[in-house]
């Protein structure tokens, strides 16, 4: 794909792309993904380092009993394969599943590796974006590890609540229980059970079988959240 028409159509990517060397401009490929799909599966061979330029993916874990575990969701401007590749590893550790059409142009390895030698503002973004995968994965993982299981969905969704740019006064959880679980590392068996909790009590309301709760109930939730903060995950 040529330079310019890739700058044309991607604009979000002129900073990144800003110092890339001449040589390796010319050296871009683009796919485009469907929705619900893969762009690549745990345990297959990286060939080319990608920029997610459109779109959104979810970076999963998938273990051999079935269960998924999803590690993050990333919007673009994202990469695909940077952490395996950085690592000097060539087979992929976690599926990457799309969540809305995608657009990855990929760069094939001996260019991406040139290019981070010789681009130090390139090399600066992705180790920044490593850096903030790993800050946000081991801030959640503790919680998860050690804190009531209550404590982990309120705090599952008042995060949800913040990062809702609208804040309407009746606030529904867009995501299903099955995503909900491996978000947060769950059976849907313990999730249902804690929504159900919570429902009871009167922190959340559930419609159409997604989790509602009003702006009035967050200051609640937080102090309730705060109560589970001292106890630990077998209390």
């Amino acid at each position: 794909m040529k330079f310019t028409e890739i700058l044309k159509q991607y604009p979000d990517l002129k900073p990144l792309l800003a110092n890339m060397p001449e040589e390796l401009r010319e050296h871009f490929r683009l796919a485009q993904y469907k929705a619900n799909g893969f762009i690549h599966e745990k345990n297959t061979q990286l060939d080319a380092f990608g920029i997610l330029c459109k779109g959104e993916c979810r970076i999963v874990n998938i273990l051999a009993n079935g269960n998924v575990y999803m590690i993050e969701r990333n919007k673009a401007v994202a990469f695909i394969g940077e952490v395996t590749l950085m690592a000097g590893e060539t087979l992929s550790s976690v599926s990457i599943e799309t969540v809305t059409p995608c657009d990855v142009l990929y760069l094939p390895l001996p260019d991406f590796y040139s290019w981070i030698q010789r681009d130090i503002g390139f090399l600066y973004h992705l180790n920044q974006q490593i850096a903030r995968k790993l800050y946000t994965t081991s801030s959640a993982q503790g919680e998860r590890q050690y804190y009531p299981v209550q404590y982990v969905v309120l705090s599952y969704l008042l995060k949800a609540w913040e990062g809702d740019s609208h804040k309407k006064k009746q606030f529904v959880l867009g995501e299903t229980r099955q995503q909900m679980c491996e978000s947060m590392g769950l059976t849907v068996k313990t999730l249902n059970r804690t929504i159900s909790a919570f429902r009871d009590s009167g922190l959340v309301s559930i419609q159409k079988g997604k989790v509602s709760f009003a702006a009035t109930q967050v200051e609640q939730m937080k102090k309730e959240a705060q109560v589970y903060v001292g106890k630990n995950r077998r209390s």
